[in-house]
């Protein structure tokens, strides 16, 4: 009993560091400018907290690998996930909008009590466009979306440290078709489990 809690503390000090590591990353335009929009992904502005989270990571799972049974403690882990990830459903948006409209609110309420009940659970909400305009435009569209459900949610009484955010604009359409049907679907705001 006492290594399986040894287990899931370890590894929730592990994503908890590892998600400290990716609210680091920032935002800005691929030529380098700064400037009031931010627009570009970048990872690796805090390569220390990086390297550390690898290490404690690889670390971990060294530890775990000697433990009799770990894979069963992945697929517990790999289990838990699924749970979460079918209790939090998407959101989606309107051409060319980061508002969140009526229809979704109760979705986002459904979702907030569900992160406020079972606080040990962490996010990244992710911002997704269709794939009209650029690449530079759709990113700084996604992370709208993504910082207007994080907002709302920390409105709705869900911790703010438990949440991240990122956009990924265009680039991973949930549906790759090109009609109006497909790009409704890929207009969205994603919850992926940390």
């Amino acid at each position: 009993m006492q290594k399986k809690s040894l287990i899931i503390i370890l590894l929730t000090a592990v994503c908890f560091m590892m998600t400290d590591g990716c609210a680091n990353n920032k935002l800005i335009k691929k030529d380098g400018a700064s400037s009031g929009q931010d627009v570009s992904f970048v990872k690796g502005q805090n390569s220390g907290n990086n390297a550390a989270a690898q290490g404690s990571s690889q670390a971990t799972s060294d530890r775990n690998a000697g433990y009799k049974g770990s894979g069963s403690q992945n697929a517990k882990m790999t289990s838990l996930n699924q749970k979460v990830r079918s209790h939090l459903q998407d959101v989606h948006f309107a051409f060319d909008s980061s508002v969140i409209e009526p229809q979704y609110r109760d979705i986002l309420k459904k979702n907030a009590d569900y992160l406020m009940a079972n606080s040990q659970v962490k996010v990244t909400i992710e911002g997704h466009c269709d794939e009209r305009g650029t690449s530079e435009y759709n990113m700084a569209l996604g992370q709208r979306r993504a910082d207007e459900v994080k907002k709302y949610l920390t409105n709705l009484g869900v911790y703010d440290k438990s949440m991240t955010t990122v956009s990924y604009g265009k680039e991973k359409p949930l549906d790759p078709e090109h009609n109006e049907e497909a790009w409704a679907k890929n207009r969205r705001a994603h919850f992926a489990v940390n």
